[in-house]
């Protein structure tokens, strides 16, 4: 957008990129969805993790010579 000297047309009017402070601001903006996919990554990656740490059940077909305990969260049992 601001290597293209795009004009940005708002509720409020135009809304120039050309600036030096409109560029901050843009950088800033930009990097905010960034930080929110890592957060969200690990959050996901944790919660993986403690699953398989206190043996919970993710779902599909059991392995072989395991079996489903039935409770909240589910955990398999050597059968």
């Amino acid at each position: 957008m601001v290597e293209n000297e795009v004009a940005l047309y708002t509720s409020i009017g135009k809304y120039s990129t050309t600036g030096d402070m409109e560029h901050l601001i843009l950088d800033i903006l930009s990097e905010i969805p960034q930080y929110d996919n890592k957060i969200r990554f690990m959050r996901s990656r944790l919660s993986k993790l403690k699953k398989v740490k206190y043996n919970y059940y993710r779902g599909g077909d059991p392995l072989f010579s395991y079996e489903i305990k039935k409770s909240k969260k589910g955990s398999l049992l050597v059968h």
